[in-house]
This record gives C-alpha cells, sequence and structure tokens, in this order.
C-alpha cells in the first residue's frame, strides 16, 4: 500500500461524501471507530493522516479518549515541550523587542527633527534600537526555520497540501515577513518608506506578533482555544446584525446632520460658537457610534425634531439593538462553549503534534536515527527523573511518626532538602525550556483532561436526534396499545361468546325446570 495507512484511504473515499448523504458519513464514522478501537500505532504517519481527515472525520476522532492519550502522551514528551515553550520564549522575545525597538525609532525620528531636545536625543538610543533589532532577527528566524523544517517534513510525506491550507500556517508566515521587514526597516531607519503613513503601517503590522501569541495560547489551553473559536463564530453569526446596525447608524447620522445644518451649532458665520459634531458627516456618524456605545449627550439636542429624533434613537438603537446584540452574543458563544469546546481544543493540538511529530520523525529519519517513540510505544516506562521527583514529593506525604523519634528528624532533614531541590529543578527545566523537567511537571503543564464525550453532534443535531427517538417511543406506544386493544376486543369477544352460551343453557335449565314443574303439576292434578 505503499506506505499508506488505511486511514487515508478512509479519507480519500470521505471526501467524495456529499453533506446531504447522511447513510455514508455516518458509516465513514463507524468505520474510523473500528479503526480506532484497533488500538493503532502512536506514529507520525498516523497523526498526519488524522490530519488529512474531512472536518466531519477529524471531529470524531479528536474527541476519541484513544486518541486523546496518545496527543497527551506526546505532547508531553521532552521534544515536543520544549518546542511548545520556546515558541513561547520566542514569541515573548519579539513581542518585547518590537515594542521597545518602535520606541527608540521614535526617539531617532524625533532627535532629527528637535535637535536640541533633550528628551528626544537620547546618544544610546540608536545603540539600544540595533539590539533590539538583532533580538528581532533572531525571534524571526527561529520561526522561519521551523516553518521551513515544517514544510521538509509534509513534503517528504506528500501530504505539503495540509500546510498550504492551515490559516495558522498562514499568520505564521506573515508574522515572520513582518517581522524581518521592520528588523530591516528599523536597522536602515528608512522611515520615508510609507511616507506619512509609515507610523500607520508599522502601528497595523504590530498587531500581528500579538495575534502570533493568541494562537499559541489557542494551541496550548483549552479554554483559550474555546475563546478564540467562539469569537469567530459570533463574529459569523453577526454578520447580518452589523450590516443592519451600519445602515441605521448611517440613516439616524444622516438626520441629525439634516437637522443641525440650520441651527446655530453650525452657522458658518459665527466663528466663536463652537461647531457641533454633527454639523459634518464623518464626526456626525462616528458620534452616532459612541451614542450607540452608550456615550449618549442629550444636552447636544435643542430643538423638538432633535429631541424626538434622540428619542427614537435612544429606544430603537440604544436600547433594542443593544440587547439583540447581548442576545446574538450570548447564544453564539453559549452554543461554541458547551458543544465545541473539545472538539476546537483536540483539533489544535492534533495539528500541533502531528506538525512536531513529522518534524520529529523526519530529523530521525534524515540522521538514521531510531527511538522507542518512533515505533509507536507512546506508553513509555518509568524514567530516573520521574521516580526521583516522585520520592521528592511523596517527602511531604504526611508522616505517622512522634516529633521526638529519630525518624522525624531524618524526615524533616530529607523535606528541607526537597524544599530545596524541586524549586531549583523547576527553575532549571525553565531556563532549559522544560527538557530537564520530570515527566510529571511536563504533564502538568501541557497536558489536557480527556474528553469523556462520544459524539460531535451540534446542538441541532442532537435535537433532532432526541425529537427521532420520541418519535420511535411514540411509535412503539401505539403498537402496544394496538395490540393491546386487539387483545381486549379478543377477551371482550370471547367472554361474550361464553355469556351467551351461559345464557343458552340457563335458558336450557329453565325450560327443563319448567317441564319437570309442569309434569309434577300433572300429576297432582290427577
Amino acid at each position: 500500500n505503499d506506505g499508506k495507512l488505511l486511514l487515508d484511504l478512509l479519507a480519500r473515499q470521505s471526501q467524495r461524501l456529499e453533506l446531504d448523504n447522511k447513510d455514508g458519513r455516518k458509516n465513514a464514522e463507524k468505520c474510523l471507530e473500528l479503526y480506532l478501537k484497533a488500538d493503532p500505532q502512536a506514529t507520525a504517519t498516523l497523526f498526519a493522516a488524522l490530519q488529512a481527515l474531512p472536518n466531519f472525520l477529524r471531529e470524531v476522532a479528536v474527541v476519541t479518549p484513544l486518541v486523546q492519550e496518545m496527543l497527551n502522551r506526546k505532547i508531553s514528551k521532552r521534544f515536543p515541550t520544549m518546542v511548545l515553550i520556546l515558541d513561547a520564549y520566542f514569541i515573548i522575545l519579539i513581542l518585547f523587542s518590537f515594542g521597545f525597538s518602535t520606541k527608540y525609532l521614535d526617539l531617532i525620528v524625533c532627535c532629527e527633527k528637535y535637535p536640541k531636545d533633550s528628551y528626544c536625543c537620547d546618544e544610546k538610543a540608536k545603540t539600544r534600537l540595533q539590539f533590539l533589532v538583532y533580538l528581532l532577527f533572531v525571534g524571526g528566524a527561529y520561526f522561519l526555520l521551523r516553518e521551513l523544517v515544517q514544510m521538509i517534513s509534509l513534503a517528504s510525506l506528500g501530504i505539503f497540501r495540509t500546510w498550504l491550507f492551515d490559516p495558522t500556517n498562514m499568520l505564521d508566515v506573515i508574522s515572520i515577513l513582518i517581522v524581518f521587514f521592520w528588523s530591516y526597516v528599523m536597522f536602515t531607519l528608512n522611515t520615508n518608506i510609507f511616507g506619512e503613513y509609515f507610523w500607520s503601517f508599522l502601528a497595523i503590522s504590530a498587531i500581528f506578533p500579538w495575534a502570533l501569541s493568541l494562537s499559541w495560547l489557542r494551541s496550548t489551553f483549552v479554554d483559550f482555544a474555546v475563546f478564540v473559536s467562539g469569537l469567530g463564530y459570533v463574529m459569523r453569526r453577526l454578520t447580518a446584525f452589523i450590516i443592519v446596525m451600519l445602515l441605521i447608524l448611517v440613516a439616524f447620522s444622516e438626520a441629525f446632520f439634516t437637522i443641525f445644518q440650520e441651527t446655530k451649532a453650525c452657522y458658518p458665520l459665527l466663528a466663536h460658537v463652537d461647531k457641533s459634531p454633527f454639523c459634518f458627516k464623518l464626526e456626525s456618524f462616528m458620534r452616532v457610534y459612541t451614542m450607540f456605545l452608550g456615550e449618549v449627550n442629550e444636552t447636544d439636542f435643542t430643538s423638538n425634531c432633535a429631541i424626538v429624533m434622540y428619542a427614537i434613537f435612544v429606544l430603537w438603537v440604544v436600547v433594542l439593538l443593544a440587547t439583540v446584540l447581548i442576545a446574538i452574543v450570548t447564544d453564539s458563544y453559549g452554543v461554541i462553549k458547551n458543544e465545541r469546546a473539545q472538539v476546537v481544543f483536540w483539533n489544535n493540538r492534533l495539528d500541533f503534534v502531528a506538525e512536531i511529530d513529522l518534524i520529529s520523525a523526519w530529523f530521525k529519519k534524515a540522521t538514521g536515527c531510531s527511538s522507542q517513540s518512533e515505533r509507536g510505544d507512546y506508553k513509555s516506562k518509568n524514567t530516573y527523573a520521574e521516580s526521583t521527583w516522585q520520592h521528592l514529593v511523596e517527602l511531604f506525604d504526611e508522616q505517622d511518626q512522634s516529633i521526638f523519634s529519630l525518624a522525624f528528624c531524618r524526615f524533616s532533614l530529607l523535606r528541607l532538602v526537597a524544599g530545596l531541590v524541586i524549586p531549583t529543578w523547576l527553575i532549571i527545566g525553565v531556563g532549559t525550556a522544560g527538557v530537564l523537567w520530570p515527566p510529571q511537571v511536563r504533564e502538568y503543564v501541557v497536558v489536557q483532561k480527556i474528553s469523556k464525550r462520544n459524539s460531535v453532534e451540534t446542538l441541532t443535531e442532537q435535537r433532532v436526534h432526541q425529537m427521532n427517538e420520541l418519535k420511535k417511543e411514540i411509535t412503539k406506544l401505539q403498537g402496544e396499545i394496538k395490540s393491546e386493544v386487539s387483545a381486549d376486543r379478543k377477551e371482550v369477544k370471547r367472554m361474550k361468546s361464553h355469556l351467551v352460551g351461559i345464557k343458552t343453557d340457563m335458558i336450557e335449565e329453565v325450560n327443563k325446570i319448567k317441564k319437570v314443574m309442569t309434569a309434577i303439576f300433572d300429576l297432582q292434578t290427577r
């Protein structure tokens, strides 16, 4: 099979299933569940195959306890944990360097304009700026190296298209380009590259490193994953609301602009009078927008028409639209939080683990190395560091010993030593990006609780499923009632026929008695 797994065949076949082919999708989900129940080996090829599955199958796979256990075991090993922590370190480095470099660049530009200003002309500004630019180059080089290694590893396995269509990778590439571009601009002090819009472009570019940090948090902690995905889901749900809101705000801004044109506040000859924001179209729209957010000042409206329009605006926009906005956001975020939390997070974790495992597998293949994790034995045995940490932690368990005993003194001394060793060990682990941490600490930092959820149905699908189950129960109840009624009818007919028989017997007995009585009466009359 050319080194391919059965999951690759399942992925190719499942890609052809249409959205309305529910039976085919159910069968594909059952095939995936049967495959995962066979306890496949946790290799880089397996994670790459899971990553290549269509979305509806990926959502089934990532909520499977076996897959979640594999992901937890993989990410808690030294190399994935190191990469995860190094990502955080270099993101912090880029944020720190980018923020302070803009400050020193501003001082240098200010000194060029005002050479005699003591605040602007700092002799160490250029030296500090160059140092920060070097740090930016280092941060950008790290992420560039990561992306290149990831691309090479994916290309070696023939799944390079997964890198192309991953939005996280696109964000990484944009952030890397921005870091290198502005590092070059700051290093050369070429502030005229965008003319008067230089600082505007720099301000917009400063957003991307922070987006990179948010992406890291989303791939590491489940709460951030839910929040970020919930934010995107809410924005998609708010598309129609935002369009309607903009139309209403534009309509009211035009109305207020028209009303204020004939007032003294906008009269052009009265130079000493402060112009109202409603005297200009753009300022009128911005004022209406801030009023929608709650910044309302009723003293701006003096004429009767303006007061009436203001009252309508407060009732319709500030009260009704704001309430609808809160309701939509609350409902939408409740959906993503209650139903999609585990799916969102474990999808992100699968992407990260698959990426790191592919890099590790590619490196081992290129160097000819082999390891236990490559063969899929993710259930590794206890290590010396793990057992040592366990013994250190157990020293702080309660001991049933007398305070005057020699054993108590020995345990107290050992606890004092452990109290010094544990913080030192943790600090050394932080300095080595988690490499020298014991497995327990790495698991505490990166391992997430395994979900007990067995399905990934949406709320609508759950309600449909419940309705179908209710229909089945009602149909079953109707059948039981019909069978019981039919049995009762048969019993009534049987009882009726039995009563008819009893009645016939009684009539015959009465007739016999009548005949006997008649015979006795005849004998007496003779």
